[in-house]
């Protein structure tokens, strides 16, 4: 593996209040005091918090959005995207240079080819980025050769071989014949990478302005600067300002949203006939958004807001399940807590009432009726060992009315 210095800015402003949120779902905020691959130092205010990055989940460092705004980018296989101002490329190795997140000098770059999926050589204009982000997802066998149609309105690809990038042109090779097209008609290269395991999981991803995004496997807090080890073996020098949060959830913690169920049923109260296709929809599970496919939220009766109505709060993760249903997952190895919020859906919150009951290969874990006048219930249960997780939802005193179970970050860690 290369390895590569690439300073890329030096002194910023101090950051504001951080918030460090464990894996036991407790968060601190803070003045960042100490970062370093070991631990994350807070000075809160009636003392200093000292986090191993072994509990972290998660670092806020900046309210600000960080969006994709269409800015030329190269992406590596370890899932790094980092800003460039030049590329060009032979057979084996990528030479460049990236955009500094500051008024510096972009910084030259050199590392092997093979640690590049994708290269965006010209700004794209946001409306069209989906079209881009639709071509990457393609499951195709070959490298893809992104061009701009319609004046920067819309893009198109060919597949074959990406050969030589040069300031003014890239080579490729399609239907086993080499052509040459001028760089300003190419919108970016894909190039196509077998779906193999990353070589280490990362010990966070920083996640930065216009679509930033680090997988480090390090991170050292020095004078305003972050000095970042990346899992593709680069070395950067990144100002602290320009990043937004840090996710440590990498191989400690899996939300149930995102992974798919061994198996799913859902029992309507009446019987459907085989033709009423909608209506068997209806009750299926939601991952990660509620019933009605806006973002899951629960409601607090017992906590009031400024206006005397109950607390709201919403969630990002999580599943929407409806009575008389069963979802099963096989647990990965080393995970040993199963963690949630399980309320009814507020819309629904005046008639909903389920039974819910949680296994661990056929061992009870708990049980529980949710209603939707009471306080959400806060769920921690120990899983160590566990190879399926089975969750059943059925019926309360109201039989179906109503019965939408919001199970909110529902997730298990290490």
């Amino acid at each position: 593996m290369w390895n590569l210095i690439a300073i890329v800015a030096l002194a910023v402003a101090a950051p504001g209040e951080v918030t460090a949120t464990r894996l036991d779902g407790t968060a601190v905020s803070g003045q960042l005091q100490a970062w370093s691959p070991e631990a994350v130092v807070l000075k809160t205010e009636t003392d200093s918090a000292n986090i191993p990055t072994a509990d972290l989940v998660s670092l806020e460092l900046s309210a600000q959005p960080m969006t994709d705004v269409g800015q030329p980018t190269l992406e590596l296989v370890d899932g790094t995207i980092l800003p460039l101002a030049e590329f060009t490329a032979d057979d084996r190795t990528l030479n460049g240079r990236l955009q500094s997140p500051s008024p510096a000098a972009p910084q030259p770059i050199a590392l092997p080819l093979e640690q590049v999926r994708t290269v965006r050589l010209k700004p794209l204009d946001p409306a069209i980025l989906p079209q881009w982000q639709e071509i990457r997802a393609s499951q195709v066998p070959n490298d893809l050769l992104v061009l701009i149609k319609r004046g920067g309105k819309s893009l198109d690809y060919l597949e074959g071989v990406i050969g030589k990038v040069t300031a003014n042109e890239v080579e490729f090779t399609l239907d086993e014949k080499t052509i040459r097209i001028a760089r300003e008609k190419v919108a970016g290269l894909i190039y196509y990478r077998s779906a193999e395991a990353p070589e280490a999981t990362p010990q966070c991803v920083l996640i930065g302005k216009d679509g930033v995004r680090i997988s480090a496997s390090a991170v050292i807090w020095k004078d305003d600067v972050l000095v970042v080890s990346t899992v593709a073996g680069l070395k950067l020098l990144w100002p602290l300002s320009s990043i937004a949060s840090a996710d440590f959830s990498a191989g400690k913690i899996a939300f149930l949203g995102d992974l798919q169920p061994a198996s799913q049923s859902w029992q309507s109260l009446v019987g459907l006939p085989p033709t009423a296709s909608h209506a068997a929809k209806f009750g299926q599970p939601r991952f990660n958004q509620s019933a009605t496919g806006g973002p899951l939220s629960l409601s607090f009766p017992n906590d009031s807001g400024t206006d005397g109505s109950p607390r709201t709060e919403t969630y990002a993760k999580g599943l929407a399940i409806r009575s008389r249903t069963e979802l099963v997952y096989r647990l990965p190895s080393g995970y040993s807590r199963f963690m949630a919020v399980a309320g009814i859906e507020p819309a629904a919150a005046a008639s909903g009432n389920v039974a819910l009951t949680i296994f661990g290969d056929d061992r009870l874990l708990t049980e529980a009726t949710i209603a939707g006048s009471s306080q959400p219930l806060p769920l921690e249960l120990d899983v160590a060992g566990v190879k399926r997780l089975k969750i059943v939802v059925d019926y309360g005193q109201n039989l179906d009315t109503g019965d939408w179970l919001n199970l909110c970050d529902a997730r298990i860690v290490k």
